[in-house]
């Protein structure tokens, strides 16, 4: 009887450590798998917390897969091989992420690549995978440790300086009281005078003609500004011209200034004939006004004005008798030319004659002109007076 209660004593714990084991095995070991196929991807990650070898890959939850291998490459990048189911596909718009979680434990987590074009094809085989890792909080709250005891002490320094500041406004609040009094009391009367000029602006603004004559103002400004451009731009016009106008007398003025010494050495040469000729007009104006010279004595001898303007009377009575002579030539010279022979015939048979013209002063001075014919009979006939 005692040894069937030893030996189901035995069989009972034999049971249950076959239970516990299956147990840990589902949860921390690899599940046997009998008639699956797996192919294997490498995923490359930066830095790989907690992975090792049977860490689970998991995707939306749901396991899919487990790592192989962790090793390092020629860049000191973790290489991580998977061994994933034959039925579960990795698409080249997922990416694969470890997640830690507080305790320490990590998995690879399949998800959807935020910024990824839509990609509907898988990887294959022996393909490689950029991997990303999530940041654990532990590991956060390490790296801002020293961050927070600095701040820490940070605090303490600034509560001991305002601890000190208040202790410094408490003893000039002791020691100026009455000063402060005072300014409380200005304070006091520059409220109430704000408070009357504010009373006072909403009493100018709360009369309606000022409000209608503000808001007629802010209606005008609009047509000011356009005014006001306007002139802007007329101005910037003005401004233009007097730019090109200063840059053509640059133009002029660079020429001038370049030529300068020759222009002066003109200026000057010309001023010095200028000099001459006025000097040689005023020996002239001398010479004229001197009673010893040919000009002098005819301003200033009457004898020799009279005796000039006989000569010039004489001279215009011998032209006007030398005027018919002349023309007695002329038609003289005119009719032998046409008829050399009539000279030898006039000669030898008188004709009528030959016609000029003799010029007679009348007694009231004016002149008249009588045609002579030879062989003829004398015609008197005036032909002009002067």
């Amino acid at each position: 009887m005692e040894d069937r209660v030893q030996q189901f004593r035995i069989g009972v714990m034999v049971l249950a450590a076959l239970l516990i084991g299956g147990i840990l095995v589902v949860m921390f070991g690899k599940i046997p798998t009998f008639g699956m196929g797996h192919y294997m991807i490498d995923i490359r990650f930066s830095d790989a917390p907690g992975v090792s070898p049977n860490t689970p890959i998991r995707r939306s939850g749901i396991l899919v897969g487990r790592v192989e291998s962790v090793e390092f490459d020629e860049q000191r990048q973790v290489i991580v091989k998977v061994k994933l189911n034959d039925n579960f596909q990795i698409r080249r718009d997922e990416g694969v992420k470890i997640v830690t979680s507080l305790l320490g434990d990590a998995e690879l987590q399949v998800i959807p690549l935020p910024q990824a074009p839509p990609n509907a094809t898988f990887y294959q085989p022996n393909d490689t995978i950029q991997g990303q890792v999530a940041v654990n909080p532990l590991n956060v709250l390490a790296n801002l440790e020293g961050q927070v005891s600095t701040t820490v002490a940070s605090l303490g320094r600034a509560s001991d300086e305002i601890a000190k500041l208040a202790g410094t406004v408490n003893t000039s609040l002791e020691t100026n009281r009455g000063k402060f009094d005072s300014i409380v009391a200005n304070t006091d009367q520059a409220l109430v005078g704000i408070n009357k000029a504010v009373n006072s602006l909403q009493g100018v603004l709360g009369d309606p003609q000022t409000t209608e004559n503000f808001r007629k103002s802010l209606r005008e400004i609009p047509e000011l500004m356009t005014t006001t451009r306007k002139a802007i731009e007329g101005l910037e016009q003005a401004m233009s011209g007097i730019d090109r106008n200063v840059r053509n007398l640059e133009g002029i003025t660079e020429p001038l200034g370049k030529r300068g010494p020759e222009i002066v050495a003109n200026m000057d040469q010309s001023i010095a004939r200028v000099n001459a000729t006025l000097a040689e007009v005023e020996r002239f104006s001398k010479q004229l006004n001197s009673k010893q010279g040919t000009v002098g004595q005819l301003l200033n001898n009457p004898e020799l004005y009279q005796q000039l303007n006989e000569a010039a009377s004489n001279i215009n009575d011998v032209s006007q008798r030398l005027i018919p002579i002349v023309e007695d030539v002329r038609v003289l010279t005119d009719r032998v030319s046409r008829n050399p022979g009539i000279v030898i015939r006039d000669a030898v048979k008188p004709g009528a004659g030959t016609k000029w013209t003799t010029p007679e002063r009348m007694p009231d001075g004016s002149t008249i002109i009588r045609e002579r014919q030879t062989g003829g009979m004398m015609e008197h006939t005036p032909r002009f007076s002067q």
